[in-house]
Order: structure tokens, then C-alpha cells, then sequence
């Protein structure tokens, strides 16, 4: 069950959520361990919400470790949640049960969003997110560790990356990621171990004129047979990459 203590006074009377509100069981304003899609989202004003941060992490699929959320699972969230994305940070993070499968599609949700970094960091059971290619991700600045160690990642789609700084560890320890999307890198400049653990066999020619650091960059990627002549010019850290 649903059990919330925040003040009245919202749209329609509804309670207002406030902002950086956490769904977990340590949080003055409590939403207790729950299946997502049981949550009746609508019954609740969240337009003062813009930090996303840890916001799932108080969900859990079940009582035991095998379910998982569908992307269905997150359409009552999708059709009702009135705030804003512009902070993603460990938005999925869980402790035992780690129950994301596949991204749900947000779509327009994220406009505005700066920072995904920690985003899915260690989703043992993430297989799929195909879906963050319909994402506003336009405004983003940080995906650090962004698919951290998700080692059953299997398919990733292109996504805007245009004006992103920092991409340490995007996704270091994807070992089941064989294949990576043109990102725009054009404005990174911390690549540190993105693509570290990853199981490519090639890559796209990326534009690292910006970057300083690619310290581990391409460490234990065996599977990658050749790296294109890519934009090294500023970088002043290249160890680790072996």
C-alpha cells in the first residue's frame, strides 16, 4: 500500500509533492517498498518535483529477486508525473532488489535534464535500453557512470550526447555491450574508462578534440580488433589502456 505524509493545498486539493522527495523507506515524506505499477501517480501534484535523484530506488518488483519491471510497469508514472527530470542521479539505484529490465520511454519527461550520471549504475538485470533514443537527453552535461557496471547490457540506441562534459565510466563493466552507437563526443572532455569491460569488436570514429582524459578508456575491451585515427590533440592522460 501506498502510505504518504506531505502537505495538502496542490492542484485540486491534491498533495504536493516536494522537491528531491525520495521513495524510500528513510524518507520524512515515506512511500513504502511497493510494485510500481500498483502506485496511483495521479493522485498526487508534482509539479514543484525537478530532482529526480534516487527517485525509484524505494520500488521494489516483488518479495523475491527473479520479477521485473516491463515498460508498462512505469505507465501510470509516465501519464501522470506533472514535474521535471533536470536531475537523473542514481534515479534507479536499489539495493537487493534491482528490478529494471528494459528503460521505460520518457520521452519529453527529460527536457531540461543536466545530469544522468549513476543513472542505471550496477542494474544487474538491465538488458535493454533502446528506449533512451526517444529521450531529451539535449541538454544533458553528465553521464558519468551512467550504465555502470550493467553486465547483461545488451542494446543501447543513439542518443543526444552533444553537450555532454563528462562521460568517466558511461559504460565501464557493460560486458555484454558488443555494439556502440555514433555518439557525439565533440564536447567531452573526461572519457576516463567509458568503454572499459565492453565486448566490441570496433568502434565508431569519435571526436575526442576536446578531451583530457582517456585514462582507461579501452581497458579489457579484448574483443576490439582495431581503434579508427581519432582526435587526440588536448589529451594529457592516456594510461590504463591496454
Amino acid at each position: 500500500n501506498l502510505l504518504v505524509n506531505v502537505p495538502t493545498g496542490g492542484d485540486s486539493g491534491k498533495p504536493k509533492i516536494p522537491n528531491g522527495f525520495r521513495l524510500t523507506e528513510n524518507d520524512t515524506a515515506d512511500i513504502y517498498y511497493t510494485r510500481l505499477n500498483t502506485v496511483d501517480f495521479s493522485q498526487y501534484d508534482w509539479s514543484d518535483v525537478y530532482d529526480m535523484s534516487y527517485f525509484f530506488a524505494g520500488f521494489r518488483a516483488e518479495l523475491n529477486d527473479t520479477d521485473v519491471w516491463s515498460v508498462t510497469d512505469f505507465s501510470n508514472f509516465i501519464e501522470n508525473f506533472n514535474g521535471r527530470m533536470l536531475c537523473m542521479r542514481y534515479m534507479f539505484k536499489s539495493g537487493t532488489y534491482k528490478p529494471l529490465k528494459v528503460l521505460p520511454n520518457f520521452g519529453e519527461l527529460t527536457k531540461g535534464c543536466r545530469d544522468m550520471s549513476f543513472l542505471c549504475d550496477s542494474e544487474t538485470k538491465l538488458t535493454n535500453a533502446r528506449n533512451i533514443g526517444s529521450w531529451n537527453t539535449s541538454s544533458v552535461i553528465t553521464t558519468q557512470r551512467m550504465f555502470y557496471n550493467c553486465g547483461k547490457l545488451k542494446y543501447i540506441n543513439l542518443f543526444d550526447t552533444s553537450k555532454v562534459l563528462n562521460a568517466r565510466d558511461m559504460f565501464s563493466g557493460c560486458s555484454s555491450l558488443s555494439s556502440i552507437p555514433a555518439f557525439d563526443t565533440s564536447n567531452m572532455r573526461d572519457v576516463n574508462g567509458m568503454f572499459s569491460g565492453c565486448s566490441m569488436t570496433s568502434i565508431p570514429n569519435f571526436d575526442f578534440g576536446k578531451v583530457i582524459d582517456i585514462g582507461l578508456l579501452f581497458q579489457y575491451c579484448r574483443s576490439l580488433t582495431s581503434i579508427p585515427d581519432m582526435n587526440f590533440r588536448n589529451v594529457l592522460n592516456f594510461t590504463g589502456n591496454n
